[in-house]
């Protein structure tokens, strides 16, 4: 669906209506042709269907790292030009900070622009150097790259005139012409100062000049300007769902907060170790439409938070940092800044919302509390009693319920009650921004999953040793690098380590993602996730299989999984039968009988929480 905001055009009972203006979050107003304004529930409008194919936007994940970091570079020049357009003085400023052509920079602008703000535009030219000139043959870079590390990156701090005369002899003996001597110094320039300075004169000198000197946050002004992305650990021990045993490590919750609203616009809650997955998964929880994730928790009421932020702001750690994320971001327009290191308090609204909420979980049974002074005497892992799903309910139903309408201690009001006036402009200094299109959800979701990359054999591709097979893999099967000999090209894949049972091709040709399923037809029904499989082959092994392979290991998951259901139906039984001895007479009480293992269980004696984790 289209934006939800002033001016944008939909259908309403077949008929044609334009929005006048937003009513509150779910109200607008709308006119059609000759009538009078009348109010209803955007839900209920439809998308006007599109007269011509908009621009492919997985255009993107074609670019190598390479390109991606070409066009980002040039895109961070041009971005104050294109933030300020007809000041001449921003322009001028650009082009002498970075050594690039006035006419260069308004071709670039000119690219931005005309492909609707597609970064990887800016990566037209890919022969050329930034300033449009041909990149010199790699047998000079390489001399002039081995001359700078040599003579001028030193404590000895031998002068430019040095570097050159050393390329010249460099170049006489390998009977080459040597660069124009603008083209060293023009290479000497591009390197980082700090790192000059650093290789040259010592790190302290170098921490002297160029030491962070951060000022204050990023004063955004609406909602969605500036998100906060962060991890923390669940204070709480949880059980598994069948024998209510403790599970092993603590849950981790990565959350996202728009910093003018206060409102938490995404989540993620798993076992996992902080990283990429789990960033990746929170963030394209923030874009989309959160109706499916109350509807699956079996909640009321509303989280009306989706759309791409402007900025995420992130701490500086690896997994925020990866190509996934940056090619993510790039395809969705989303600027990505760290914040200062040793500097918490650039990420105080974010880790404000987690010391609440740590807080309000330390009242479950399970509590580990912040230390253990806090902790005492309290036994966390008898007391525990929630599982996954459960705590995952809670959270949310804190975040909606609680966190959103009660009145934040900064704002002076609710974070619901300001979000409203950001998307509506009822009683704000600030046009409504409305709500922006919904996104396509397959896109947002593998768009934000790890990549890999393969070269395609007979029998298709294998991840993590696990087979994948399709028939558009025929016209890619052991195709060469074009130029490059018998070098069998690499192509792109996405993986969702919670469900091995597909993996996602970036299809070359249609610039899109296709979806692949395990090469074994029979196994294709089961979705265990990458740990599990890797558990259960861990498992095998240590019962003496010494031939493990995937077939082995999917068996024993299916095995598994019918035990597990087994039992989760011999629980329900049981409980069904304890609430009936509760309504017999107590001198005639219901026995009830502890479930047994089935004797064809290959995993007696194995701890299945480590098989199967919740």
């Amino acid at each position: 669906m289209a934006a939800i905001k002033p001016g944008e055009k939909f259908l309403f009972q077949g008929s044609p209506v334009r929005i006048v203006r937003l009513i509150d979050l779910y109200k607008v107003q709308v006119a059609g042709s000759n009538k009078k304004p009348f109010e209803v529930d955007w839900r209920e409008l439809v998308q006007i269907p599109e007269d011509s194919a908009t621009k492919n936007p997985n255009e993107i994940f074609a670019l190598s790292e390479k390109d991606l970091a070409l066009a980002n570079k040039r895109y961070n020049i041009i971005r104050p030009i294109v933030a300020s357009p007809g000041d001449g003085a921003i322009v001028k400023k650009a082009s002498q900070d970075h050594k690039v052509p006035v006419t260069t920079l308004y071709r670039w602008v000119d690219l931005f622009r005309t492909s609707d703000g597609a970064i990887e535009s800016l990566a037209e030219g890919r022969g050329k150097s930034l300033d449009g000139r041909k990149l010199i043959e790699d047998a000079l870079e390489k001399i002039i790259a081995d001359a700078i590390e040599e003579k001028y990156l030193t404590p000895n701090r031998k002068s430019i005139t040095k570097v050159i005369e050393e390329v010249a002899v460099q170049c006489r003996k390998r009977k080459l012409k040597p660069p124009h001597n603008n083209t060293i110094r023009s290479r000497i320039h591009d390197i980082d100062q700090r790192d000059v300075i650093g290789r040259r004169k010592g790190k302290n000198k170098a921490k002297d000049a160029f030491g962070d000197r951060p000022g204050e946050f990023p004063d955004p002004v609406h909602a969605l300007q500036v998100v906060q992305i962060d991890h923390t650990p669940i204070d709480l021990i949880l059980v598994d769902p069948v024998h209510n045993l403790p599970l092993k490590g603590r849950p981790v919750l990565t959350t996202a907060l728009d910093v003018v609203t206060r409102m938490i616009v995404g989540y993620y809650l798993s076992f996992l170790k902080p990283g990429f997955i789990s960033a990746g998964l929170c963030l394209s929880h923030a874009i989309l439409n959160k109706d499916k994730t109350l509807e699956r928790l079996k909640l009321e009421g509303g989280w009306p938070c989706w759309g791409k932020m402007a900025i995420l702001y992130m701490d500086n750690a690896k997994e925020f940092r990866g190509f996934s994320m940056a090619k993510a971001c790039d395809k969705f327009r989303i600027h990505t800044e760290w914040r200062p290191r040793k500097n918490p308090r650039f990420a105080g609204h974010i880790e404000s919302f987690q010391k609440t909420l740590n807080a309000e979980l330390h009242n479950l049974p399970g509590s580990t509390f912040h230390n253990v002074k806090q902790r005492d005497n309290y036994d966390s892992e008898k007391m525990a009693a929630l599982t996954f799903d459960e705590l995952e309910r809670y959270i949310v139903n804190f975040i909606v319920h609680n966190y959103h309408v009660r009145v934040h201690s900064q704002l002076k009001r609710p974070p619901i009650a300001v979000w409203e006036e950001q998307i509506t402009g009822n009683g704000s200094t600030i046009p409504a921004i409305g709500y922006q299109a919904i996104p396509d959800e397959a896109d947002v979701k593998i768009s934000f999953l790890p990549w890999f990359t393969r070269t395609i054999q007979s029998d298709g591709v294998s991840h993590e040793t696990i087979s994948y097979y399709s028939n558009t893999f025929k016209p890619f099967i052991k195709r060469t690098e074009r130029g490059r000999g018998k070098k069998l090209k690499e192509y792109e894949f996405r993986h969702d380590p919670r469900d091995v049972s597909h993996i996602y091709f970036f299809h070359p040709t249609k610039k899109e993602f296709e979806k692949i399923d395990l090469a074994r037809l029979q196994y294709r029904h089961l979705k265990p996730s990458i740990w599990e499989y890797k558990a259960t082959a861990r498992a095998l092994r240590a019962k003496g299989l010494k031939e493990v392979d995937q077939d082995r290991i999917f068996r024993a998951i299916a095995l598994a999984n019918e035990i597990e259901e087994k039992a989760v139906a011999r629980k329900d039984l049981i409980k069904r039968d304890q609430k009936k001895a509760k309504k017999q007479d107590s001198e005639n009480p219901v026995t009830v009988v502890k479930p047994k293992v089935d004797d064809d269980d290959p995993f007696a004696g194995i701890n299945l929480d480590e098989i199967k984790p919740y």
